[in-house]
């Protein structure tokens, strides 16, 4: 909050009452009517070194709980050893100051100097008095005139600091509070020590806030742990688990003769271990022949005749062209993959939303349904191109009505998080160079090297440069 904030909230909103809340958690109040007061916020507001208050308010009335003004002079003396330019003084105070400088400025005389510095001990107790018993309804004057008075010759202004101290009646809250700094300056004249806040002190104070904080923290802790928590952290594993979303990596565009293809590759299939691109193809391509003649959509059908089981390379962007195999068998590690088509004509944006639509409709056809699920149809083609794995569904569920509930619960599970599509992806990310080729020369077209163009070639191969050598156009697929 800003001085010209706090004025409109004074003047137009008629707040007549600020409100801080210092770091150990304790709020005091401000009459705004009373200049000395006021003063002290805008001291507050002023000096970004007090950084021991957490916020403040404005209100129309004070709320019981708020602690005084004199509460805050209080807890400012007992819990920091604040500078001069940290002390809280009445408007007047302020004034006499600007007096007493203008007095060492154009006074010479000696004596009248050491009167002066006399008085000066009590003139900030005598002063701020006459303001805290100032009217509270008194209308408040924000003229910048107001803390500044004529300029007097010096031994009038003296004069009238004498006369002043004789009529004024001292306010004996701040005289006590005058007399509390002597006894601490006398203190420390006497110990010889400095009472400034060491680092050990800041280090106890430190501690304290966070141990109270902590115990607040602990016992809002404790209130969320009640009731049967283990049947929670198990609802909440089941959904966790369920929501996960499966990573698809997408590659391109690459440009050929008026074509533009993108390369999509799936993660890890995990418990839909048993999906295989053959059915993935004939299955994909039937439903979404049928989608198309009740929607309008967009979606090539085509790409449904580019799936296909990559066995995945040994280290990612790896410069080593092998297989990762894995367990005893040295079997190798599978994902799907399928290459979009569509013509440049209608532009990368426009293609890039077709290529969406292929991998949500993927996801969609995954779900479980009451009618025809996933399961019993990609079982009778395990039944039909797999044996080996279709005897394993039968040992281990008896029955095909069970292995294809089984492998319903599993497809969904895997897939009901939904897409995390990854944009820009390289080939080299998953594939050994033969299926990199292997897609360049039959779903795109290239016939060599010498036809890929720079851009499309970064593309295959992560960080590619002229200086990097190409691996052969006719390379062999590595062996199972």
């Amino acid at each position: 909050m800003r001085l010209p904030e706090l004025k409109e909230y004074i003047e137009e909103e008629k707040f007549n009452y600020f409100i801080v809340e210092s770091c150990e958690l304790k709020s005091f109040g401000f009459n705004l009517k009373k200049k000395h007061q006021r003063e002290a916020v805008y001291q507050i507001l002023q000096d970004a070194n007090i950084f021991f208050f957490n916020g403040w308010k404005v209100a129309r009335q004070i709320p019981k709980w708020v602690n005084s003004f004199d509460e805050f002079l209080k807890f400012m003396e007992d819990n920091w050893d604040i500078d001069d330019k940290y002390e809280y003084h009445s408007e007047n105070d302020m004034n006499d100051n600007v007096e007493k400088k203008r007095n060492d400025d154009e006074i010479d005389d000696d004596d009248v100097q050491e009167e002066d510095d006399d008085v000066k001990a009590c003139e900030d107790s005598e002063q701020d008095n006459e303001d805290s018993n100032e009217n509270e309804d008194d209308c408040l004057d924000y003229d910048e005139t107001d803390n500044v008075e004529k300029k007097k010759p010096a031994i009038e202004l003296h004069d009238e600091d004498i006369k002043k101290k004789e009529t004024t009646k001292p306010n004996p809250y701040l005289l006590k509070s005058c007399h509390h700094d002597e006894e601490e300056k006398k203190k420390k004249k006497n110990s010889g020590v400095e009472l400034k806040e060491s680092e050990d002190y800041q280090k106890k104070e430190t501690m304290k806030l966070a141990k109270s904080s902590m115990s607040n923290e602990e016992n809002l802790f404790n209130s969320i742990c009640v009731g049967n928590l283990k049947e929670k952290i198990d609802q909440t594993k089941v959904n966790f688990f369920q929501n996960d979303t499966v990573d698809v990596y997408i590659s391109g565009p690459f440009h050929k003769t008026g074509k533009s293809h993108w390369v999509v590759v799936y993660g890890e299939n995990k418990d839909a271990f048993m999906l295989k691109s053959s059915f993935l193809a004939i299955y994909i391509s039937c439903l979404l022949r049928q989608w198309k003649q009740v929607t309008n959509s967009s979606i090539n059908v085509d790409h449904c005749n580019t799936y296909y089981d990559i066995s995945i390379r040994k280290h990612q962007f790896g410069s080593e062209s092998i297989w990762r195999r894995t367990g005893p068998k040295n079997a190798t590690v599978n994902r799907i993959s399928f290459v979009y088509s569509h013509d440049s004509k209608i532009g990368d944006t426009a293609g890039k939303e077709e290529v969406i639509g292929a991998i949500n409709f993927f996801f969609m056809s995954m779900k479980q349904r009451a009618e025809n699920p996933i399961g019993p149809l990609l079982l009778d083609h395990i039944h039909e191109k797999a044996d080996k794995l279709y005897r394993y569904f039968m040992e281990s569920y008896k029955s095909d009505e069970l292995a294809a509930e089984k492998i319903t619960r599993a497809v969904n599970k895997h897939f009901s998080g939904g897409p995390n599509m990854i944009w820009n992806d390289h080939l080299n990310h998953w594939l050994v160079d033969y299926d990199i080729i292997r897609i360049l020369r039959k779903h795109m077209g290239y016939s060599s090297w010498s036809e890929v163009q720079m851009k499309e070639k970064q593309l295959c191969y992560k960080g590619f440069t002229t200086k990097n050598e190409l691996p052969p156009w006719d390379i062999q697929k590595e062996s199972y």
